[in-house]
């Protein structure tokens, strides 16, 4: 791409612009440090905020130079060597600054702390680093891995190895030993013997703080009142699939009956696999040196969001990763998870997500560092009525009243003797609509705490709460 090409995309994640020297140095060479701690970047001379080319004066291009050599060389530490080249635009002179992804990170500025003279890159912008963020470099600059590192809270045990092995077998992909863990970091040895890592206690659930995922459905398209909220904890892989399997259930979904058999197919408003490579993702690339945050997954009237403690890795940029470039910020957690076949990697799974909705005719996938978090957001199908149409309450509010009616006449009732009430017209619906439908308002009743299962999956029973009893936040809300 042609540098004037590179300008009309304006300031990003690897550019920055100066329309002239500043006279406070700190103004690029905040960019010059944040550069070295990611993945590299250009700081482009004679070009205004708004992208517009004005260029430097053809005479002063040398001292301008020279003060920014050295203003980099002085105020940088560990020291930073950028490479200085001149371009011609519109017929006026730019000086470009090219800095380097750095080999010895941290960066940060001389006569501060690493806490306060640290920066990084978001965006357009250049922040100072949080304690767990500078954590992360020193980790990349070492050539270490958070995951991999002595876990003291916990300790060995064979059951646990035994149910670990045991449930990733299941997984398919292969069968699964104890020296899968020795040779995978998640068991480390040395000297003294064998000892746990943090990789281990998370795959086996012992305590780790804030390591859990906070699941919601918030009622509209603001995190306000909210319908129902879950937290799950234990080992990671089982608290992503009772995070997928908590979304899934908050999603509409269309079902196909086959010609040939009673099987049903249910497809889902945002793909089924979509969703999980999201939460997959979370949990595998979180930060998990950050220990006040968790994994938050919320779902509203419009979309799912998905975030995760931690930007993308060091030495990646949001562009990168989603062009399937991959790093790996977990290494121990993230081989076992590729070996078990619960993942395909960062890159990979990125672009796949975004293949998926794609395909599904859904509106682009967001993929955003907001803050200190990496925050995916799949969109659900804009339709009428979702959120509250009148259209739709009239015929939910009719459903709601027949089958509440039928339900306290009767003392109960099953999915199909809801499914042929008068009072909801579904019997003129062919068979899958009417699935659809009635599992759907079934749903929505449940959520609200006007009915629930008293009896199991395979044979649900639909019956109204006792009041008094506790009931429904105490009865079992399955679907």
């Amino acid at each position: 791409m042609a540098l004037c090409d590179d300008i009309l995309q304006g300031e990003g994640e690897e550019m920055e612009f100066k329309r002239e020297l500043p006279r406070d140095a700190t103004h690029y060479v905040n960019a010059a440090i944040a550069f070295s701690n990611g993945s590299g970047g250009r700081i482009i001379f004679g070009i205004g905020d708004g992208g517009e080319i004005v260029g430097l004066p053809p005479e002063d291009l040398r001292a301008i130079e020279e003060s920014v050599n050295n203003s980099i060389a002085d105020l940088c530490v560990p020291r930073i060597k950028p490479r200085f080249s001149k371009a011609t635009e519109d017929g006026k002179v730019l000086l470009i600054v090219t800095i380097y992804s750095g080999d010895r990170k941290p960066y940060h500025l001389a006569n501060t702390s690493k806490r306060k003279g640290t920066f990084i890159r978001i965006g357009s912008s250049n922040r100072e680093a949080t304690p767990f963020e500078i954590k992360d470099l020193e980790s990349a600059s070492r050539g270490t891995y958070h995951d991999e590192s002595r876990y003291c809270d916990a300790e060995l045990d064979e059951d646990a190895i035994a149910k670990l092995c045991s449930d990733l077998s299941i997984y398919g992909k292969r069968a699964f030993s104890r020296m899968d863990l020795v040779n995978k970091r998640v068991i480390r040895r040395d000297a003294g013997g064998e000892y746990p890592t943090l990789a281990y206690a998370l795959l086996t659930g012992a305590p780790v703080p804030m390591s859990t995922i906070e699941c919601a459905r918030f009622r509209g398209v603001e995190k306000g009142e909210f319908t129902s909220m879950k937290s799950f904890g234990g080992p990671i892989y089982e608290q992503l699939e009772k995070a997928h399997e908590f979304v899934l259930d908050r999603l509409d979904n269309a079902v196909t009956v086959s010609e040939r058999s009673i099987s049903r197919t249910e497809t889902y408003e945002i793909p089924d696999a979509a969703v999980r490579e999201a939460i997959v993702n979370a949990v595998t690339h979180r930060n998990y040196a950050v220990n006040n945050a968790r994994i938050y997954v919320s779902v509203f009237d419009d979309r799912v969001e998905v975030r995760s403690p931690g930007t993308v890795p060091v030495g990646m940029t949001l562009k990168s990763a989603m062009s399937g470039e991959s790093a790996v910020r977990n290494r121990a957690i993230a081989e076992m998870f590729r070996s078990a076949g619960i993942s395909e990697g960062w890159g990979n799974g990125i672009i796949r997500i975004r293949s998926l909705c794609m395909e599904q005719g859904l509106r682009e996938p967001l993929f955003e560092e907001r803050s200190s978090s990496f925050v995916v957001t799949l969109f659900r199908p804009a339709r009428q009525g979702r959120g509250g149409a009148a259209g739709a309450r009239e015929i939910h509010e009719g459903c709601r009243s027949a089958i509440v009616r039928y339900i306290a006449e009767n003392g109960g009732a099953t999915r199909r003797e809801i499914g042929s009430l008068p009072g909801c017209a579904f019997s003129d619906l062919p068979e899958e609509k009417r699935y659809v439908k009635v599992s759907n308002i079934i749903r929505s009743l449940v959520r609200r705490g006007e009915i629930y299962n008293a009896g199991s999956d395979r044979r649900p029973r639909y019956v109204l709460p006792e009041r008094g009893d506790g009931s429904p936040a105490d009865a079992p809300r399955i679907r």
